[in-house]
């Protein structure tokens, strides 16, 4: 059996987990007290400068007996129990080799919180109740749908009236989505033929005359005026037949009053 002086002569290990305590010049088998989750660890406590602190006694034996030569931080329990601190059941880990064995060997269980999966049912830990296979689908088919989205804004203008049935086709395809890719395997072409056949459409329309936006603007103003100007004129001739009217009446009422003083005058 193999012993060890640890921690500056605060215990002595032995290679089968054992921790004896040394004070005065004497030893004295230390109690292993559990620890961390469930109770799983060992650890020996020793009075530092009036100060209670504990030590793990698997790091105590791996310390005194197992070399580590690239400084991996964890002591890993091969046989995947924690309270089994003989030295040929310890190793140095790094944290992911030290986790990955627990997964391995079934000391975690990944999915002891699981719920199904809200479109697979597939068990997943996940907050939003989505497994990763589900997300990674939903986000490329949330991308596609954008490139969709993108494609038909690009050709949403270009009319169909002045190109050839082929590259009507093209354009029609584009409008529905499709990559320029799609649409050469579909017509066996190349996707440059099919690429340049809808630039020179676009390129054309954006030549012919067309109102702008400051064009339809005035137009807009235009035709606000004219209706202003309407409704002035249908004004105007409602006042001047009315007027009419009243001129009407009151030439009608002096003749009245003429002709009743001649009346008058006669008699």
């Amino acid at each position: 059996m193999k012993t060890a002086i640890v921690e500056s002569g605060l215990f002595e290990v032995n290679d089968i987990g054992e921790v004896y305590r040394i004070s005065d010049g004497k030893k004295e088998l230390a109690v292993q007290a559990k620890t961390g989750r469930n109770g799983r660890y060992r650890v020996v406590s020793a009075m530092i400068d009036g100060k209670q602190k504990n030590f793990y006694v698997h790091r105590l034996i791996a310390e005194a007996f197992i070399p580590n030569p690239d400084n991996k931080p964890e002591v890993n329990h091969k046989d995947g129990n924690p309270a089994n601190n003989r030295v040929e059941n310890l190793e140095w880990a790094t944290r992911s080799e030290n986790a990955s064995h627990a997964y391995r060997t079934g000391l975690i269980n990944p999915y002891a919180n699981a719920v199904p999966c809200k479109r697979c049912n597939y068990p997943t830990t996940a907050k939003d109740g989505l497994c990763t296979v589900c997300k990674c689908e939903l986000k490329r088919a949330a991308a596609k749908l954008d490139r969709i989205a993108k494609i038909r804004d690009s050709v949403a203008d270009i009319e169909i009236d002045n190109v050839s049935d082929k590259t009507a086709l093209y354009i029609e395809l584009r409008k529905r989505g499709m990559t320029f890719k799609e649409i050469s395997e579909v017509f066996g072409v190349s996707r440059q033929c099919v690429n340049e056949a809808v630039k020179i459409a676009e390129a054309r329309q954006a030549h012919e005359i067309k109102p702008n936006a400051q064009t339809r603007k005035e137009a807009e103003r235009l035709k606000r005026k004219l209706n202003k100007n309407a409704l002035k004129i249908a004004d105007a001739k409602e006042l001047i037949s009315s007027i009419e009217a009243e001129n009407a009446a009151i030439t009608q009422h002096i003749e009245s009053l003429l002709g009743t003083r001649h009346d008058q005058a006669t008699a």
